[in-house]
Parts: C-alpha cells; sequence; structure tokens
C-alpha cells in the first residue's frame, strides 16, 4: 500500500455518486472524509491513499482473501493466447482476490477467485475490456508415482 501525496497545484476531476447521477466536482476539500472516484490515475494501485502531502495519511492495509477455486483458462481462438493474459495480468491488478499462476509440472496456466460465478464475471470483463475470448477447464491434476 502506498500513500500518494497529492500536491495543491495538481487539480483532479473527481466524480461523486448520488444513487445513479453523478456530480462533477474540481477539488474535494475539507475535514471530512468523501467517498468519490478519480478517473485516469496513472501511478496508483488498488488500497493507496491520496492524501494532502503536507498530512501524510497512511491506513492498515486491506486484508483480501485468498482464491478458493482454481480453473486452467485457455484462449478459445487460436494466436489470441497472448490478448487473453494480457488481459487477465490487468485484471488480476485491479481485483487483489484474483489469482493467475502458471503450473510447471502440467504447463496450464490457472486463475483463482472467490467461485463460479467470480471466474465467470473475470472472462466476461475479458471479452468486453480487452476483446479476448477464454475458456475454463478443469485442471489436470499431475499424478506422481511412488517406488517403495
Amino acid at each position: 500500500m502506498a500513500v500518494l501525496a497529492v500536491s495543491a497545484r495538481l487539480l483532479f476531476i473527481l466524480a461523486l455518486g448520488d444513487g445513479g447521477a453523478q456530480y462533477g466536482l474540481l477539488i474535494v476539500y475539507g475535514g471530512s472524509a468523501q467517498v468519490c472516484a478519480v478517473a485516469k490515475l496513472s501511478n496508483t494501485n488498488t488500497g493507496d491513499t491520496l492524501c494532502d502531502e503536507s498530512a501524510p495519511l497512511k491506513f492498515d492495509p486491506i486484508l483480501f482473501p485468498r482464491p478458493v477455486l482454481f480453473k486452467s483458462v485457455y484462449a478459445r481462438v487460436k494466436g489470441t493466447e497472448d490478448k487473453v493474459f494480457a488481459g487477465l495480468a490487468r485484471l488480476e491488478e485491479e481485483d487483489k482476490s484474483f489469482v493467475v499462476r502458471k503450473i510447471t509440472d502440467t504447463g496450464e496456466t490457472q486463475i483463482g477467485g472467490q467461485g463460479e460465478v467470480h471466474l465467470e464475471i473475470i472472462c466476461r470483463k475479458l471479452k468486453t475490456k480487452f476483446g479476448a475470448d477464454a475458456d475454463l477447464r478443469t485442471p489436470t491434476i499431475n499424478y506422481k508415482e511412488t517406488i517403495l
């Protein structure tokens, strides 16, 4: 988690939500905290804190749940593997409860999340945001023989 100091010289367009409507604000300033959305910040990640540089503020890190379900992921169309895996890497940055891992024994790439619905939503986001289709399959188990 990073604390990003915001200079008074920088101005952000903030969207303050009220139900379905959004209102644009130039600066949110005051003693009370407001929940707002800031678009197109380039050097921030989930869990970062934006604050005044003269009064840095640091919160305890957010504890995200570990994945409970893993599925193997494959590109639906041959030749789009780079697009699929680049999109999965970006989605992993956004969603801290989602994991992409490579299994060296089987050569599979697996994605992990909080359940079937979570992984389906990830695949839907992959298609809508990055234009890449992916298939989810049951992971291959690498059996190893023990000789006694």
